[in-house]
Order: structure tokens, then C-alpha cells, then sequence
């Protein structure tokens, strides 16, 4: 906040006895364990290597829709929707430098709602963009390529003073690499603190998974 105070928005969890990492989000701090509970706003879950993520909404999935949920949960409740796709690019032979993402969203139609992707089929808002990337209903995000930087011998991106340590998660996402500014940006700036800036037409959900995704255990990125 402007006056220095801080305001708690939301948290992530990993759920244990995954077979992929699958975290809980939650507007409750105490409240991590159960997607039933009304401060659920989705989950985030990986592929097995931990190159591929996508982050869905609070809906109904065909699962859920199988049990009584009718004490917790509205009769009109939406199916469940991806609401973004992180994917890494693979780094076998481990080369020095930086990561490589892409991250795809749905786009806004004429009234500013998102178009939802609820098909049960994994997959379904990267294949879209796949299928027609210069298509109305997804946008694409990329990581602008930081520099090398042979005074810090590091590689480096300007975060305009947001950022302050080296870390292989910092990262700025745009959707024009060769243009000025940032939809996205996420950096190091202490032991375990780091910063989130973003911007239209990422909400703070879909933020905080991309971001959330980076702290995730890579083994063929890192």
C-alpha cells in the first residue's frame, strides 16, 4: 500500500501425495486444505518433469461434480477453467544462463469478460494457441532475454530498482519482447522475498500462479 502497510491477498500450497506438484491457492491463510471451503481461487499443477503448468479457477471439475457438494458449494457454480498455461523450455544438457518461458492466458472479448476454457481435456488453452496463435482467444506472454553483464558476471534485466538480488526466478514477461515495458515482472530482493509487479491483462490470480511456478522444482530446466 502507498502508506507502507501491507495487505495479505493470497497463498499457495503444495498438496502432499501428488503424483505432480499441485498446489492449493487460497484467500486464507489457515484455510489450505480443502478446495470445498470458500476462500478456494484454484490450484496450479505441473507435468512431471515441471516444464508445463497450468492454473485453473475455483469450478467444478467432473470429479467434483460426481460428489455431493451441494452444502459447500452454490448450484450454479461454473465448470472448473484454465485460466493460464507456464510453460519452461527444456534444458537437458543444463547450459548455463537464463530460463526460457512462455506463458499463454485467455484474452477478453468485447465486454472485457475472458473467454473460458472448460473442457476437461488437459491441455486446452496451450493447444488453442497452438492451433491458431494469432487467434482472438489466447494472448502470449514471453520473458524478455536478459543481457550478460560482464562487470556482475551475472546475466541481468532491468527491474528498474524492484529487484535487487540475482536469482535464477527473476523474470519479465511482455508480449512484444523488442517493446518497452512489462505485463509481468518478479524478482529477488531479499532471503526468501521477493516482489510481484503486473499489470492488464493479468489478474492477481494469474499472476501469483506464473510466479508461483517458477519456485517449483524443474528437473530438465534448471
Amino acid at each position: 500500500n502507498k502508506d507502507g502497510t501491507e495487505t495479505f491477498m493470497m497463498v499457495g500450497q503444495k498438496r502432499p501425495g501428488s503424483k505432480t506438484s499441485n498446489y492449493l491457492l487460497s484467500m486464507e491463510l489457515k484455510d489450505l486444505t480443502s478446495k470445498d471451503s470458500e476462500n478456494y481461487l484454484g490450484k496450479l499443477r505441473s507435468n512431471f518433469a515441471g516444464t508445463s503448468f497450468v492454473a485453473y479457477d475455483d469450478g467444478l471439475s467432473e470429479k467434483d461434480k460426481k460428489k455431493d457438494l451441494n452444502a459447500t458449494r452454490p448450484k450454479n457454480k461454473l465448470d472448473r477453467a484454465e485460466i493460464a498455461c507456464i510453460t519452461y523450455e527444456t534444458n537437458l544438457l543444463f547450459n548455463r544462463g537464463p530460463r526460457v518461458m512462455k506463458v499463454v492466458v485467455p484474452s477478453l472479448d468485447n465486454r472485457g469478460k475472458a473467454y473460458r476454457f472448460e473442457s476437461e481435456e488437459k491441455g486446452t488453452l496451450l493447444s488453442q494457441y497452438k492451433d491458431n496463435p494469432n487467434g482472438k482467444r489466447t494472448y502470449l506472454l514471453q520473458n524478455k532475454k536478459p543481457k550478460w553483464n560482464e562487470t556482475m558476471r551475472a546475466y541481468c534485466l532491468n527491474f528498474h530498482g524492484r529487484v535487487t538480488k540475482a536469482s535464477v526466478k527473476n523474470f519479465q514477461l511482455t508480449h512484444d519482447v523488442d517493446a518497452d515495458g512489462e505485463i509481468l515482472q518478479f524478482g529477488k530482493v531479499g532471503t526468501n522475498e521477493f516482489t510481484m509487479d503486473f499489470t492488464w491483462p493479468l489478474t492477481p490470480l494469474q499472476a501469483f500462479a506464473v510466479c508461483l511456478s517458477s519456485f517449483d522444482n524443474k528437473k530438465a530446466v534448471d
